[in-house]
């Protein structure tokens, strides 16, 4: 049995017309991450892109990772 919901989760690409893609920078202790957009990094910690943005609205760490735009967050 196919869930269509976990298969659209996780999309290649957003078909928006305005999409923009988004660096995001993880932390955690001396280690940076950096993946090139939103749905890289949903995928890399398996959660949903509104998961991801959520901890770079509101600061949250997601198993010790902090979250930023630029580097320059820190």
């Amino acid at each position: 049995v196919r869930d269509s919901y976990a298969e659209t989760q996780h999309r290649e690409k957003r078909d928006t017309a305005n999409s923009v893609t988004v660096p995001v920078f993880v932390r955690k202790g001396d280690r940076v991450n950096e993946f090139y957009s939103l749905t890289q990094c949903a995928r890399f910690f398996n959660v949903d892109r509104s998961s991801i943005t959520a901890r770079l609205n509101n600061g949250k760490e997601l198993n010790g990772w902090t979250f930023m735009t630029s580097l320059s967050d820190q």
